[in-house]
């Protein structure tokens, strides 16, 4: 599914896109099961989840009754979500901007918290580099980066007695040199 401006901006919420993710990740869920997932309080998600599906990047899949109450089953419209890159107007550029931006500041987060658990260093990776690469280099690194990250989510799926999460954020972004 092609991102429009208005989901982009829905998605500059670190908060949505954890719930997005959450989403994501369990398929379908409801409110209860995502505020357990995601450790918040049911009542602060209500608002995001609206936001979410008014933008049309979740859905309410079914109900079921809950005691007295009907409960929505949420999932996601779309199991991908690519960039339009033939939307070329500011706004989609800004959207894109920020949801990048929210992105390395939540790998930024999720760093620092891991270095405050003193989690086992021996698992951890950071890579930086800087490459002129020809079309089809860069091309081949897309769909490389691409590859990896199909490949994570199918372990993810995968049960394991131990079993840790991972956070994986991987950019490749062309730039004019000097």
């Amino acid at each position: 599914m092609k991102l429009t401006a208005k989901q982009l901006d829905c998605l500059c919420s670190p908060v949505r896109v954890d719930l997005f993710e959450s989403i994501r990740r369990l398929q379908q869920a409801t409110v209860a099961e995502l505020a357990v997932e995601m450790d918040r309080t049911v009542h602060s998600l209500y608002h995001h989840l609206k936001l979410l599906t008014d933008v049309g990047l979740i859905r309410i899949k079914e109900y079921r009754r809950v005691g007295k109450r009907d409960e929505a089953i949420y999932e996601p419209v779309s199991k991908k979500l690519v960039i339009d890159k033939q939307n070329a107007s500011r706004a989609y550029n800004e959207g894109l901007i920020k949801t990048v931006r929210i992105a390395l500041r939540k790998a930024e987060r999720e760093h620092r918290e891991s270095r405050q658990q003193e989690i086992d260093n021996e698992l951890f990776g950071i890579l930086r580099l800087e490459a002129q690469l020809s079309a089809e280099d860069a091309e081949l690194l897309i769909k490389k980066i691409r590859a990896l990250g199909a490949w994570v989510r199918r372990r993810d799926n995968a049960k394991s007695t131990d079993q840790r999460t991972y956070s994986l954020t991987c950019l490749a972004i062309p730039r004019e040199t000097d």
